[in-house]
């Protein structure tokens, strides 16, 4: 079969075609997938991690502590890599005290949209 690529010429039939292109797209599919998701599963760099942001109604001390908590959350599912431990025992006694794991934090005036 002159013009056709080395792949092509293996194949017998046109059924062993079919799935030898199929398999081919399928496994380009597969790792063009594992590639993007590789790459977008990971963090920028640690700091990322443990960096994280929530909105809150008011700079004064009564919106502190749910802006701590949620960010607490959030660097917790982050780092464990674990969405259950938000249910776990031990997570309300911490996240009522969020604000104790907080190295810093600053409130942001200009509007997000």
């Amino acid at each position: 079969m002159p013009g056709l690529g080395p792949i092509s010429q293996v194949m017998k039939s046109n059924g062993q075609q079919a799935i030898g292109r199929d398999m081919f797209k399928l496994t380009l599919a597969l790792w063009a997938f594992v590639i993007l998701w590789s790459d977008a599963a990971q963090p920028d760099s640690l700091d990322d991690v443990y960096t994280t942001r929530a909105v809150v109604t008011g700079k004064d001390e009564r919106n502190r502590p749910l802006g701590f908590r949620l960010c607490f959350e959030d660097v917790l599912v982050k780092a464990s890599g674990d969405a259950s431990i938000l249910i776990d025992s031990r997570f309300e006694s911490l996240a009522a005290d969020a604000g104790r794991y907080i190295s810093t934090f600053s409130y942001r005036t200009d509007p997000i949209f």
